[in-house]
Protein backbone atom coordinates (compact mmCIF):
# COMPACT_ATOMS: atom_id res chain seq x y z
CA UNK A 1 0.00 0.00 0.00
CA UNK A 2 0.91 3.66 -0.27
CA UNK A 3 0.20 6.65 1.96
CA UNK A 4 -1.42 9.92 0.92
CA UNK A 5 -2.22 13.11 2.76
CA UNK A 6 -1.59 16.81 3.27
CA UNK A 7 -0.38 18.67 6.36
CA UNK A 8 -0.53 16.45 9.47
CA UNK A 9 -1.47 13.35 7.39
CA UNK A 10 1.52 14.25 5.24
CA UNK A 11 3.94 14.82 8.11
CA UNK A 12 2.93 11.52 9.73
CA UNK A 13 3.92 9.69 6.54
CA UNK A 14 7.52 10.80 7.01
CA UNK A 15 7.63 9.42 10.55
CA UNK A 16 6.01 6.16 9.45
CA UNK A 17 8.20 5.64 6.39
CA UNK A 18 11.35 6.27 8.44
CA UNK A 19 10.55 3.09 10.40
CA UNK A 20 10.74 1.08 7.13
CA UNK A 21 7.42 -0.85 7.23
CA UNK A 22 7.99 -3.90 5.01
CA UNK A 23 4.66 -3.56 3.17
CA UNK A 24 4.89 0.16 2.39
CA UNK A 25 5.14 0.88 -1.35
CA UNK A 26 5.42 4.70 -1.51
CA UNK A 27 4.47 7.93 0.25
CA UNK A 28 3.07 11.28 -0.95
CA UNK A 29 3.59 13.87 1.84
CA UNK A 30 2.15 17.27 0.89
CA UNK A 31 2.63 20.59 2.75
CA UNK A 32 4.91 19.31 5.50
CA UNK A 33 7.47 20.64 7.98
CA UNK A 34 11.10 19.82 8.71
CA UNK A 35 11.04 20.08 12.51
CA UNK A 36 8.28 20.27 15.10
CA UNK A 37 10.26 22.54 17.46
CA UNK A 38 11.31 25.04 14.80
CA UNK A 39 7.71 25.17 13.64
CA UNK A 40 6.62 26.19 17.11
CA UNK A 41 9.62 28.49 17.70
CA UNK A 42 10.51 30.09 14.32
CA UNK A 43 13.84 31.83 14.77
CA UNK A 44 13.58 31.20 18.51
CA UNK A 45 10.35 33.19 19.04
CA UNK A 46 7.15 31.41 20.05
CA UNK A 47 4.61 31.05 17.23
CA UNK A 48 1.53 32.35 19.01
CA UNK A 49 -0.53 32.27 15.83
CA UNK A 50 -1.29 29.19 13.77
CA UNK A 51 0.89 26.69 15.66
CA UNK A 52 -0.47 27.72 19.06
CA UNK A 53 -4.06 27.64 17.77
CA UNK A 54 -3.60 24.26 16.08
CA UNK A 55 -2.17 22.67 19.23
CA UNK A 56 -4.85 24.26 21.40
CA UNK A 57 -7.51 22.77 19.14
CA UNK A 58 -5.92 19.31 19.40
CA UNK A 59 -5.76 19.69 23.19
CA UNK A 60 -9.47 20.58 23.30
CA UNK A 61 -10.34 17.54 21.20
CA UNK A 62 -8.48 15.18 23.53
CA UNK A 63 -10.25 16.36 26.67
CA UNK A 64 -13.28 14.55 28.11
CA UNK A 65 -16.07 14.95 25.56
CA UNK A 66 -13.76 16.80 23.21
CA UNK A 67 -14.81 14.84 20.13
CA UNK A 68 -18.40 15.26 18.99
CA UNK A 69 -18.71 11.71 17.67
CA UNK A 70 -17.45 10.34 21.00
CA UNK A 71 -19.90 12.42 22.98
CA UNK A 72 -22.72 11.33 20.67
CA UNK A 73 -22.01 7.68 21.48
CA UNK A 74 -22.02 8.44 25.20
CA UNK A 75 -25.30 10.34 24.92
CA UNK A 76 -26.75 7.32 23.10
CA UNK A 77 -25.87 5.10 26.06
CA UNK A 78 -22.49 3.63 25.08
CA UNK A 79 -21.10 2.72 28.52
CA UNK A 80 -17.70 1.64 27.16
CA UNK A 81 -17.21 5.01 25.48
CA UNK A 82 -18.19 6.75 28.71
CA UNK A 83 -15.77 4.65 30.77
CA UNK A 84 -12.95 5.35 28.33
CA UNK A 85 -13.20 9.06 29.08
CA UNK A 86 -11.34 8.44 32.34
CA UNK A 87 -8.19 7.87 30.29
CA UNK A 88 -8.43 11.46 29.08
CA UNK A 89 -7.18 12.65 32.47
CA UNK A 90 -3.73 11.42 31.40
CA UNK A 91 -3.69 13.46 28.18
CA UNK A 92 -0.71 15.80 27.90
CA UNK A 93 -1.35 19.51 27.29
CA UNK A 94 0.76 19.77 24.14
CA UNK A 95 0.48 23.55 23.73
CA UNK A 96 1.67 24.12 27.28
CA UNK A 97 4.38 21.49 26.84
CA UNK A 98 5.67 23.04 23.62
CA UNK A 99 5.61 26.58 25.00
CA UNK A 100 7.80 25.43 27.90
CA UNK A 101 10.50 24.19 25.51
CA UNK A 102 12.18 27.54 24.91
CA UNK A 103 15.37 25.86 23.65
CA UNK A 104 16.08 22.89 21.41
CA UNK A 105 17.26 20.06 23.65
CA UNK A 106 18.89 16.77 22.57
CA UNK A 107 15.76 14.71 23.28
CA UNK A 108 13.88 16.73 20.65
CA UNK A 109 16.14 15.37 17.92
CA UNK A 110 13.96 12.26 17.71
CA UNK A 111 11.06 14.51 16.65
CA UNK A 112 13.06 16.39 14.01
CA UNK A 113 11.68 15.26 10.68
CA UNK A 114 14.76 16.36 8.73
CA UNK A 115 16.89 13.95 10.77
CA UNK A 116 14.64 10.98 9.95
CA UNK A 117 14.04 11.20 6.21
CA UNK A 118 17.42 9.68 5.30
CA UNK A 119 15.96 6.37 6.55
CA UNK A 120 13.10 6.38 4.04
CA UNK A 121 13.62 3.64 1.46
CA UNK A 122 10.46 3.93 -0.65
CA UNK A 123 9.59 6.35 -3.48
CA UNK A 124 8.59 9.82 -2.28
CA UNK A 125 6.32 12.41 -3.93
CA UNK A 126 6.50 15.68 -1.95
CA UNK A 127 5.01 19.07 -2.76
CA UNK A 128 4.86 22.37 -0.96
CA UNK A 129 4.40 26.11 -1.35
CA UNK A 130 6.82 28.86 -0.45
CA UNK A 131 4.17 31.00 1.24
CA UNK A 132 2.32 28.18 3.05
CA UNK A 133 0.24 30.01 5.64
CA UNK A 134 0.27 27.10 8.08
CA UNK A 135 3.56 25.21 7.81
CA UNK A 136 5.93 27.58 5.99
CA UNK A 137 8.62 26.45 3.55
CA UNK A 138 11.39 25.00 5.71
CA UNK A 139 10.49 21.63 4.14
CA UNK A 140 12.71 22.66 1.22
CA UNK A 141 15.75 22.61 3.51
CA UNK A 142 15.53 18.81 3.87
CA UNK A 143 15.03 17.74 0.25
CA UNK A 144 18.68 16.75 -0.12
CA UNK A 145 18.33 14.35 2.83
CA UNK A 146 16.15 11.77 1.04
CA UNK A 147 19.30 9.93 -0.08
CA UNK A 148 17.96 6.40 0.48
CA UNK A 149 14.67 6.85 -1.40
CA UNK A 150 14.90 5.01 -4.75
CA UNK A 151 12.86 7.69 -6.53
CA UNK A 152 11.86 11.20 -5.46
CA UNK A 153 9.52 13.71 -7.10
CA UNK A 154 9.49 17.20 -5.57
CA UNK A 155 7.09 19.90 -6.80
CA UNK A 156 7.56 23.42 -5.41
CA UNK A 157 5.45 26.52 -6.07
CA UNK A 158 4.06 29.78 -4.75
CA UNK A 159 0.67 29.54 -3.11
CA UNK A 160 -1.29 28.22 -0.15
CA UNK A 161 -1.26 25.26 2.22
CA UNK A 162 -3.97 23.16 0.45
CA UNK A 163 -2.59 23.67 -3.06
CA UNK A 164 -1.14 20.15 -3.14
CA UNK A 165 -4.74 19.07 -3.80
CA UNK A 166 -5.27 21.62 -6.58
CA UNK A 167 -5.91 20.99 -10.30
CA UNK A 168 -2.35 22.17 -10.92
CA UNK A 169 -1.06 19.14 -9.01
CA UNK A 170 -3.70 16.40 -9.29
CA UNK A 171 -2.52 14.58 -12.43
CA UNK A 172 1.14 14.39 -11.37
CA UNK A 173 0.09 13.06 -7.97
CA UNK A 174 -2.00 10.41 -9.75
CA UNK A 175 0.96 9.54 -12.00
CA UNK A 176 3.20 8.83 -9.04
CA UNK A 177 0.65 6.64 -7.27
CA UNK A 178 -0.10 4.75 -10.49
CA UNK A 179 3.55 3.93 -11.10
CA UNK A 180 4.62 3.13 -7.55
CA UNK A 181 1.49 1.78 -5.83
CA UNK A 182 -0.89 0.49 -8.52
CA UNK A 183 2.09 -0.52 -10.69
CA UNK A 184 0.41 0.44 -13.95
CA UNK A 185 0.79 3.12 -16.59
CA UNK A 186 -1.19 6.20 -15.47
CA UNK A 187 -4.25 6.91 -17.58
CA UNK A 188 -7.00 9.00 -15.99
CA UNK A 189 -10.40 7.31 -16.51
CA UNK A 190 -12.79 9.13 -18.84
CA UNK A 191 -15.41 9.39 -16.10
CA UNK A 192 -12.95 11.15 -13.78
CA UNK A 193 -12.02 13.59 -16.55
CA UNK A 194 -15.69 14.29 -17.15
CA UNK A 195 -16.56 15.11 -13.54
CA UNK A 196 -13.28 16.84 -12.60
CA UNK A 197 -14.19 20.36 -13.85
CA UNK A 198 -17.35 20.46 -11.73
CA UNK A 199 -15.50 19.09 -8.70
CA UNK A 200 -12.73 21.66 -9.08
CA UNK A 201 -15.29 24.44 -9.46
CA UNK A 202 -17.03 23.35 -6.26
CA UNK A 203 -13.89 23.18 -4.13
CA UNK A 204 -11.44 25.62 -5.74
CA UNK A 205 -13.83 28.24 -7.06
CA UNK A 206 -12.96 27.91 -10.75
CA UNK A 207 -13.39 25.43 -13.57
CA UNK A 208 -10.26 23.51 -14.54
CA UNK A 209 -9.45 20.37 -16.50
CA UNK A 210 -6.93 17.67 -15.71
CA UNK A 211 -3.55 17.63 -17.41
CA UNK A 212 -3.27 15.29 -20.39
CA UNK A 213 -2.01 11.74 -19.82
CA UNK A 214 1.73 11.87 -20.51
CA UNK A 215 2.33 8.12 -20.80
CA UNK A 216 -0.85 6.88 -22.54
CA UNK A 217 1.16 5.89 -25.63
CA UNK A 218 3.01 3.38 -23.42
CA UNK A 219 -0.07 1.92 -21.76
CA UNK A 220 0.96 -1.62 -22.72
CA UNK A 221 4.63 -1.19 -21.81
CA UNK A 222 4.86 -0.52 -18.09
CA UNK A 223 8.66 -1.08 -17.76
CA UNK A 224 9.45 1.48 -20.46
CA UNK A 225 6.95 4.01 -19.09
CA UNK A 226 8.35 3.64 -15.57
CA UNK A 227 11.93 3.99 -16.79
CA UNK A 228 11.09 7.21 -18.63
CA UNK A 229 9.23 8.55 -15.61
CA UNK A 230 12.13 7.85 -13.28
CA UNK A 231 14.59 9.41 -15.74
CA UNK A 232 12.89 12.81 -15.46
CA UNK A 233 14.56 15.48 -13.30
CA UNK A 234 13.32 15.00 -9.72
CA UNK A 235 12.46 18.65 -9.02
CA UNK A 236 9.79 20.82 -10.65
CA UNK A 237 9.63 24.48 -9.64
CA UNK A 238 6.39 26.15 -10.74
CA UNK A 239 6.30 29.93 -11.03
CA UNK A 240 3.59 32.57 -10.68
CA UNK A 241 0.68 30.31 -9.85
CA UNK A 242 -2.55 32.27 -9.89
CA UNK A 243 -1.78 34.31 -12.98
CA UNK A 244 -2.95 32.08 -15.86
CA UNK A 245 -6.47 30.89 -15.03
CA UNK A 246 -9.58 32.75 -16.17
CA UNK A 247 -10.14 33.55 -12.49
CA UNK A 248 -7.21 35.59 -11.07
CA UNK A 249 -5.58 33.87 -8.11
CA UNK A 250 -6.74 30.35 -8.98
CA UNK A 251 -4.01 27.65 -8.83
CA UNK A 252 -2.18 27.27 -12.12
CA UNK A 253 1.43 28.09 -12.94
CA UNK A 254 2.66 30.37 -15.69
CA UNK A 255 5.95 28.57 -16.39
CA UNK A 256 8.25 26.05 -14.76
CA UNK A 257 11.77 24.68 -14.61
CA UNK A 258 12.94 21.11 -13.99
CA UNK A 259 16.04 20.60 -11.86
CA UNK A 260 18.27 17.84 -10.61
CA UNK A 261 18.27 19.37 -7.12
CA UNK A 262 16.91 22.29 -5.14
CA UNK A 263 18.44 24.72 -4.82
CA UNK A 264 20.38 24.36 -8.08
CA UNK A 265 24.07 23.76 -7.33
CA UNK A 266 25.11 26.72 -9.48
CA UNK A 267 23.24 29.43 -7.58
CA UNK A 268 25.48 32.42 -6.90
CA UNK A 269 25.43 34.23 -3.53
CA UNK A 270 24.65 37.82 -4.49
CA UNK A 271 25.09 40.62 -1.97
CA UNK A 272 23.56 44.06 -1.57
CA UNK A 273 24.79 46.38 1.18
CA UNK A 274 22.59 48.47 3.44
CA UNK A 275 23.46 52.06 2.55
CA UNK A 276 22.47 55.65 3.40
CA UNK A 277 19.22 56.96 2.02
CA UNK A 278 17.38 53.64 2.55
CA UNK A 279 19.39 52.12 -0.30
CA UNK A 280 20.55 48.61 -1.10
CA UNK A 281 23.85 49.06 -2.92
CA UNK A 282 26.10 46.67 -4.83
CA UNK A 283 29.16 48.10 -3.03
CA UNK A 284 29.64 48.70 0.71
CA UNK A 285 29.18 52.32 1.82
CA UNK A 286 32.36 54.36 2.08
CA UNK A 287 31.41 55.70 5.50
CA UNK A 288 29.91 54.11 8.59
CA UNK A 289 26.40 54.93 9.72
CA UNK A 290 23.31 53.48 11.36
CA UNK A 291 19.54 53.63 11.23
CA UNK A 292 17.23 53.33 14.22
CA UNK A 293 14.00 51.36 14.49
CA UNK A 294 11.67 51.06 17.45
CA UNK A 295 10.03 47.94 18.86
CA UNK A 296 6.42 47.48 17.79
CA UNK A 297 4.77 45.63 20.70
CA UNK A 298 1.54 45.24 18.71
CA UNK A 299 3.14 43.62 15.66
CA UNK A 300 3.34 40.12 17.11
CA UNK A 301 -0.45 39.87 17.31
CA UNK A 302 -0.97 41.06 13.72
CA UNK A 303 -1.26 38.69 10.74
CA UNK A 304 -2.81 39.62 7.42
CA UNK A 305 -5.31 36.81 6.70
CA UNK A 306 -8.85 37.66 7.81
CA UNK A 307 -9.91 34.00 7.86
CA UNK A 308 -8.44 30.84 9.32
CA UNK A 309 -10.71 28.35 7.54
CA UNK A 310 -8.90 25.75 5.43
CA UNK A 311 -11.56 25.87 2.69
CA UNK A 312 -11.11 29.62 2.24
CA UNK A 313 -7.51 29.04 1.14
CA UNK A 314 -8.71 26.75 -1.64
CA UNK A 315 -10.39 29.73 -3.28
CA UNK A 316 -8.81 32.08 -5.85
CA UNK A 317 -8.74 34.98 -3.41
CA UNK A 318 -8.46 35.12 0.36
CA UNK A 319 -9.74 38.06 2.44
CA UNK A 320 -6.77 39.86 3.94
CA UNK A 321 -5.52 43.12 5.39
CA UNK A 322 -1.75 43.55 5.14
CA UNK A 323 -1.08 46.22 7.76
CA UNK A 324 1.95 48.49 7.69
CA UNK A 325 4.52 49.26 10.32
CA UNK A 326 4.93 52.87 11.35
CA UNK A 327 8.01 54.37 9.69
CA UNK A 328 9.85 54.62 13.01
CA UNK A 329 9.31 50.88 13.62
CA UNK A 330 11.29 49.71 10.58
CA UNK A 331 14.68 50.05 8.97
CA UNK A 332 14.03 49.47 5.27
CA UNK A 333 16.17 49.52 2.15
CA UNK A 334 15.69 49.01 -1.58
CA UNK A 335 17.74 48.71 -4.75
CA UNK A 336 17.62 50.94 -7.78
CA UNK A 337 15.36 49.55 -10.53
CA UNK A 338 16.99 46.37 -11.78
CA UNK A 339 18.64 46.47 -15.19
CA UNK A 340 18.50 42.68 -15.48
CA UNK A 341 16.28 40.01 -13.97
CA UNK A 342 17.29 38.42 -10.67
CA UNK A 343 15.96 34.90 -10.07
CA UNK A 344 16.13 33.85 -6.42
CA UNK A 345 16.25 30.08 -5.85
CA UNK A 346 16.75 28.77 -2.32
CA UNK A 347 17.49 30.24 1.08
CA UNK A 348 19.14 33.63 1.53
CA UNK A 349 19.81 35.66 4.63
CA UNK A 350 20.52 39.08 6.08
CA UNK A 351 23.97 39.53 7.60
CA UNK A 352 23.02 42.05 10.25
CA UNK A 353 25.00 44.26 12.58
CA UNK A 354 22.65 45.23 15.40
CA UNK A 355 23.15 47.47 18.41
CA UNK A 356 20.25 46.33 20.62
CA UNK A 357 18.42 48.56 23.04
CA UNK A 358 17.42 45.66 25.29
CA UNK A 359 18.83 42.38 26.60
CA UNK A 360 16.48 40.35 24.37
CA UNK A 361 14.85 41.07 21.03
CA UNK A 362 13.65 39.34 17.87
CA UNK A 363 14.21 40.65 14.36
CA UNK A 364 12.10 40.02 11.27
CA UNK A 365 13.45 40.42 7.75
CA UNK A 366 10.88 40.68 4.95
CA UNK A 367 11.77 40.62 1.27
CA UNK A 368 9.35 42.29 -1.14
CA UNK A 369 9.33 43.32 -4.79
CA UNK A 370 8.52 46.93 -5.62
CA UNK A 371 7.28 46.75 -9.20
CA UNK A 372 7.29 49.42 -11.92
CA UNK A 373 3.51 49.77 -11.52
CA UNK A 374 4.00 50.95 -7.93
CA UNK A 375 2.81 47.74 -6.25
CA UNK A 376 4.76 46.08 -3.44
CA UNK A 377 4.54 42.27 -3.69
CA UNK A 378 5.39 40.11 -0.70
CA UNK A 379 8.05 37.46 -1.45
CA UNK A 380 9.33 35.92 1.80
CA UNK A 381 10.23 36.53 5.45
CA UNK A 382 12.67 35.23 8.05
CA UNK A 383 13.29 35.71 11.76
CA UNK A 384 15.95 35.38 14.41
CA UNK A 385 16.18 36.02 18.13
CA UNK A 386 19.89 36.78 18.59
CA UNK A 387 20.12 35.57 22.18
CA UNK A 388 20.54 32.28 20.31
CA UNK A 389 24.15 32.95 19.39
CA UNK A 390 25.54 29.84 17.71
CA UNK A 391 24.90 28.75 14.14
CA UNK A 392 24.59 25.04 13.40
CA UNK A 393 27.76 24.54 11.37
CA UNK A 394 26.54 21.33 9.73
CA UNK A 395 23.40 23.04 8.42
CA UNK A 396 24.83 26.47 7.55
CA UNK A 397 27.03 27.70 4.72
CA UNK A 398 27.55 30.81 2.61
CA UNK A 399 23.78 30.95 1.90
CA UNK A 400 21.93 28.65 4.29
CA UNK A 401 21.63 29.51 7.96
CA UNK A 402 20.33 27.48 10.87
CA UNK A 403 21.00 27.72 14.59
CA UNK A 404 21.50 25.16 17.34
CA UNK A 405 18.97 26.88 19.63
CA UNK A 406 20.63 24.87 22.42
CA UNK A 407 20.33 26.23 25.99
CA UNK A 408 24.11 26.40 26.36
CA UNK A 409 24.28 28.61 23.24
CA UNK A 410 21.81 31.18 24.62
CA UNK A 411 23.29 34.43 25.89
CA UNK A 412 21.60 37.70 26.82
CA UNK A 413 22.36 40.70 24.66
CA UNK A 414 24.30 43.69 25.96
CA UNK A 415 22.31 46.87 25.29
CA UNK A 416 24.45 49.38 23.45
CA UNK A 417 26.97 46.78 22.20
CA UNK A 418 27.16 45.80 18.53
CA UNK A 419 26.76 42.17 17.52
CA UNK A 420 26.70 40.40 14.16
CA UNK A 421 24.29 37.58 13.30
CA UNK A 422 22.51 36.21 10.25
CA UNK A 423 18.73 36.16 9.77
CA UNK A 424 17.74 33.26 7.50
CA UNK A 425 14.87 33.67 5.07
CA UNK A 426 12.49 30.81 4.48
CA UNK A 427 13.38 29.11 1.16
CA UNK A 428 11.74 30.63 -1.90
CA UNK A 429 11.84 30.81 -5.70
CA UNK A 430 10.94 34.15 -7.26
CA UNK A 431 11.80 36.23 -10.33
CA UNK A 432 12.52 39.95 -9.94
CA UNK A 433 12.20 41.39 -13.45
CA UNK A 434 13.95 44.43 -14.92
CA UNK A 435 12.43 47.64 -13.61
CA UNK A 436 11.54 46.14 -10.23
CA UNK A 437 13.34 46.92 -6.98
CA UNK A 438 14.28 44.51 -4.20
CA UNK A 439 13.09 45.86 -0.86
CA UNK A 440 14.26 44.64 2.56
CA UNK A 441 12.39 45.60 5.72
CA UNK A 442 13.74 44.94 9.24
CA UNK A 443 11.33 45.10 12.16
CA UNK A 444 9.76 43.39 15.13
CA UNK A 445 8.26 40.05 13.95
CA UNK A 446 4.66 40.26 12.80
CA UNK A 447 2.25 41.82 10.27
CA UNK A 448 3.91 40.20 7.22
CA UNK A 449 2.55 36.65 7.69
CA UNK A 450 -0.95 35.32 6.90
CA UNK A 451 -1.40 33.16 10.04
CA UNK A 452 1.74 33.23 12.11
CA UNK A 453 1.90 35.53 15.13
CA UNK A 454 4.78 35.97 17.55
CA UNK A 455 5.17 36.20 21.31
CA UNK A 456 7.89 38.83 20.94
CA UNK A 457 10.31 40.10 23.59
CA UNK A 458 9.31 43.64 22.54
CA UNK A 459 9.19 46.65 24.84
CA UNK A 460 7.37 49.89 24.22
CA UNK A 461 9.84 52.73 23.64
CA UNK A 462 12.90 50.51 23.10
CA UNK A 463 14.85 51.08 19.89
CA UNK A 464 17.71 49.32 18.11
CA UNK A 465 20.40 50.44 15.68
CA UNK A 466 21.09 48.77 12.33
CA UNK A 467 24.66 49.18 11.13
CA UNK A 468 25.65 50.11 7.60
CA UNK A 469 29.15 50.54 6.25
CA UNK A 470 32.52 50.48 7.97
CA UNK A 471 33.02 47.98 10.78
CA UNK A 472 29.27 47.35 11.01
CA UNK A 473 28.38 46.81 7.35
CA UNK A 474 25.07 44.93 7.14
CA UNK A 475 24.04 43.23 3.90
CA UNK A 476 21.39 41.18 2.12
CA UNK A 477 22.58 37.90 0.55
CA UNK A 478 20.37 36.02 -1.92
CA UNK A 479 20.87 32.87 -4.05
CA UNK A 480 20.72 34.17 -7.61
CA UNK A 481 20.34 31.71 -10.48
CA UNK A 482 20.91 32.45 -14.14
CA UNK A 483 19.35 29.35 -15.68
CA UNK A 484 15.69 30.35 -15.93
CA UNK A 485 13.82 31.43 -19.04
CA UNK A 486 10.67 33.34 -18.17
CA UNK A 487 8.08 35.67 -19.70
CA UNK A 488 9.31 39.24 -19.91
CA UNK A 489 6.16 40.92 -18.63
CA UNK A 490 5.27 41.22 -14.96
CA UNK A 491 2.29 39.14 -13.82
CA UNK A 492 -0.84 40.73 -12.39
CA UNK A 493 0.24 41.77 -8.89
CA UNK A 494 -3.19 40.99 -7.44
CA UNK A 495 -3.27 37.47 -8.91
CA UNK A 496 0.02 35.94 -7.71
CA UNK A 497 -1.19 33.20 -5.39
CA UNK A 498 -0.08 33.41 -1.77
CA UNK A 499 1.75 36.71 -2.33
CA UNK A 500 -0.33 39.75 -1.38
CA UNK A 501 0.42 43.16 -2.84
CA UNK A 502 -0.28 46.73 -1.81
CA UNK A 503 0.73 50.23 -2.95
CA UNK A 504 4.43 50.75 -2.27
CA UNK A 505 5.01 53.58 0.19
CA UNK A 506 8.27 55.57 0.14
CA UNK A 507 10.91 54.57 2.69
CA UNK A 508 11.65 56.94 5.57
CA UNK A 509 14.38 55.59 7.82
CA UNK A 510 15.33 57.28 11.08
CA UNK A 511 19.07 57.94 10.91
CA UNK A 512 20.91 57.46 14.20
Amino acid sequence: PGMVGLSYPGISQLFVAATAPPSLAAITPLSVIDDLWRQQWPGGTYNSGFTRAWLAQRDAETKVGGMAWDQARIDAGDEVAAANQAIRSLTLDFERFGRALQDFRPALGARRVADLVHRIRVPVYLSGSWQDEQTGSRFAMMLERFQAAPHVVFTLFNGHHPDGFSPMMATRWFEFLSFHVARRVPVVPDLVRAVAPAAFAEHFGYTATLEADRFAHLVDDFPTALARYQAEPPVRVLFESGTVADVPGAPGHRYEVQLGAFPPPDVVPTRWWLAPGAALATEPPATEGADRYRDDPDAGDESYALTDHFDDFLQPSVPLEWTRFADECTAAYETEPLAEAVTVMGQGHVELWLCPGSADTSVQATLTEVRPDGRELRVQSGWHRPVHRREDEERSDHLRVDYTFAPEDREALVPGSWLRFRIPFMPVAHVFRPGSRLRLTLSTPGRDQPFWCFDNPAEDGVSHLVGRGGAHASSLVLPAWAGLEHPEDHPDADAVRGQPSRPAHPLRNVEA
